[in-house]
């Protein structure tokens, strides 16, 4: 059995944190952990008093919040699973994600699909919709590969990948960054990389139930046109961590 972390990424998500915590089967994790970037709804009071492991992240972004923790791991650690507590990641799914991603020993990635199978979202608008779909196929056509969701949290990857891949760089994303002034998550560039450089990964049907609580984060114009910019810059360029090994 592989030893996973369940990292629950927050920004003011109490709500959605109390209500989905006690329906997690604990018993399939090393630990659960509540990565917080400085909520001020009373997330952080709340993981105290239920006695939740919660990391206070020191630097901004989703994407500098997960790199700060991954960097805190041993080996000994085979999977972060990243979760959002906010209601779009269904607790029921997380027993047959966990058994999938025990048989599948060579994956290092384990993607939970909101459009696999039969999977469909409730979170999702026309336009994320369309989004989603039109990324997905583009990132399959150009790199032969078969995603059904490249945009989902709810994923499971071996932390190693974080710099296998240059996910961490900033680099990856600087001028992006500079150019939009926002802050990209590594989400759709993982999965890219993971195609690109076929390395094994498994797809989970999960869907996506509505938000319970919390506010929705996705910047839409500023990540889709970051997240193209992105993909057609994967057919030639290489990170420095793959650069420096050849």
């Amino acid at each position: 059995m592989k030893n996973t972390i369940l990292l629950m990424p927050t920004l003011n998500e109490r709500v959605g944190l109390s209500h989905i915590y006690s329906q997690i089967p604990h018993q399939l994790f090393q630990r659960i952990v509540v990565l917080d970037a400085n909520s001020t709804d009373g997330t952080q009071e709340w993981c105290h008093e239920n006695k939740v492991e919660i990391f206070l992240q020191s630097t901004l972004g989703l994407r500098g919040g997960l790199a700060e923790f991954i960097s805190t791991l041993d080996e000994t650690i085979d999977f972060v699973l990243t979760f959002s507590p906010d209601g779009n990641c269904d607790p029921k799914t997380l027993i047959n994600f966990m058994e999938i991603l025990n048989r599948n020993p060579h994956a290092r990635l384990i993607l939970g699909s909101r459009y696999g199978q039969d999977a469909t979202s409730d979170d999702d608008d026309f336009i994320t919709g369309i989004g989603n779909w039109f990324f997905t196929r583009l990132c399959n056509l150009l790199f032969r590969s078969n995603f059904t969701d490249v945009f989902s949290i709810y994923r499971a990857f071996d932390p190693k990948l974080i710099f296998e891949l240059g996910l961490s760089e900033i680099e990856s994303y600087e001028k992006l960054e500079k150019f939009f002034s926002t802050r990209i998550p590594w989400e759709p560039l993982m999965s890219y990389r993971v195609a690109k450089y076929k390395i094994e990964w498994v797809d989970v049907p999960v869907g996506e139930p509505p938000r319970i609580g919390g506010e929705r984060k996705l910047q839409v114009f500023r990540w889709g046109i970051s997240f193209l910019l992105q993909l057609i810059r994967e057919l030639w360029y290489v990170p420095s961590s793959l650069r420096n090994n050849k």
